[in-house]
């Protein structure tokens, strides 16, 4: 378990906390402020947030960066908040660093160095990284990037956590690599990914390797298919980055505003499987109680390797076709209804308590709503809410029917909080 008493920043005196949070009571209130050059745009605006350890956070983010970097700018995305609960640790800081550095003439194939820090809801993470980006094709949705990077993180506070046994006690230390391929054209795109991480602390490594296909049939039908796979290499890694069938992995977690810390999102809810955080890999909908018992046993590295599939057929409603013909809010607005089923093998230790079958699959019905305006890199910026309702299950949780109303919410924000 985690020490909750170790590491904690207690060199606040209250006056010095007082001070702090009356400064940026003030900041908060100002609008945001956004300053423009010829080649740098600066922007100040206020942040709040919410976890019942800290209570509510107030702050201010800054962003500093250009469009182009035909001239070598810095990138800056940074934040800085006040606990208003003032806790031992009273403060929470986020900050990146990116040099992009045009070695071609073409400004959208920068390789890019990267620095980060942040300390948020308990959570120490520090590291560099360098990615290089490639365009394929004749528009920003047409790209190859490949990123390598180092990481040092440590959670030092076992409150912030819905699942605390999910997170290891000590330091880590994580080497990764990452190639994602993506080929957008019209009403269809294709995707492909690898992924790696090396623990440098636990000597376990996680492979991930998956791929997507998306295609716009008419006006009312759209069919998208996700492959992907998960293996490690050893039973000692740490617990933060084992797999599950319908969540991610906790370390993962961190990058969601909303799953990050306790008391953001109803707990109950959570730990009962109602809310789940998914990630790139197919997320067995329907089985996220399997999951959420497993934590519960202590059970986490249950499962050696998962195997998945997903399918999904999109059927227009009239809300959707409505937003399609507004002339800009449509290109970025969805409201989606569709069909679902999702397939696996999963490969479970022998040491493993609480387990399904080796085969295991489902289906259901289910609605998207997503706002997403991408930068001129065709990175996300905006927001996904997904409702699921497997109303078949192969193999149910318990004495389960294998037909029932079973729901599943997940979503993420893509805009920094």
């Amino acid at each position: 378990m985690i020490n909750t008493a170790t590491n904690r920043l207690s060199t606040f005196s209250r006056q010095n906390r007082l001070f702090i949070l009356v400064l940026f009571l003030i900041l908060a209130g100002t609008p945001s402020l956004s300053a423009q050059s010829a080649t740098y745009e600066h922007i100040l605006r206020p942040a709040f947030w919410y976890n019942t350890t800290d209570g509510i956070q107030l702050g201010v983010r800054y962003f500093g960066y250009q469009y182009h970097p035909e001239n070598d700018k810095y990138r800056i995305y940074s934040g800085f908040w006040v606990n208003t609960k003032l806790p031992d640790n009273p403060v929470s800081y986020d900050l990146r660093l990116e040099h992009p550095l045009a070695l071609t003439r073409a400004p959208q194939e920068p390789l890019t160095l990267g620095l980060h820090s942040r300390f948020r809801d308990g959570l120490h993470r520090h590291g560099g990284f360098i990615e290089k980006r490639l365009e394929t094709g004749h528009t920003d949705d047409q790209f190859l990037r490949l990123t390598a990077g180092a990481t040092y993180y440590h959670q030092i506070d076992s409150e912030y956590l819905v699942f605390p046994v999910n997170w290891s006690g000590s330091a880590n230390t994580t080497l990764s690599g990452k190639a994602y391929f993506r080929n957008g054209i019209e009403n269809r795109y294709q995707t492909a990914w690898t992924n790696i991480v090396a623990s440098v602390t636990n000597s376990d490594i996680v492979l991930e390797v998956g791929s997507s296909w998306y295609e716009r049939l008419n006006t009312y039908l759209a069919i998208g298919i996700k492959l992907g796979s998960r293996i490690h290499s050893s039973a000692n890694g740490a617990p933060e980055w084992s797999t599950n069938l319908a969540y991610q992995s906790a370390a993962l977690w961190n990058d969601k505003s909303f799953f990050r810390s306790h008391g953001t999102l109803p707990v109950a809810a959570l730990q009962t499987g109602s809310i789940v955080s998914s990630g790139t890999m197919p997320s067995l909908r329907g089985y996220s109680r399997h999951d959420t018992e497993r934590f519960q046993a202590s059970d986490i590295h249950a499962v050696r390797a998962l195997y998945g599939v997903s399918a999904e057929l999109e059927i227009a409603n009239p809300l959707d076709l409505y937003l399609r013909k507004m002339p800009i809010a449509g290109v970025f607005t969805h409201f989606k209804t569709r069909l679902f089923a999702d397939a696996a093998l999963v490969d479970y230790r022998d040491s493993a308590v609480i387990i399904t079958n080796k085969y295991i699959a489902n289906a259901g019905i289910g609605i998207l709503a997503y706002f997403n305006l991408p930068d001129y890199l065709a990175a996300e910026r905006g927001f996904a809410i997904r409702w699921d309702v497997p109303f078949w299950v192969s193999d149910p949780f318990g004495t389960q029917n294998n037909f029932a109303f079973r729901n599943q919410l997940s979503f993420d924000i893509i805009i920094p909080f």
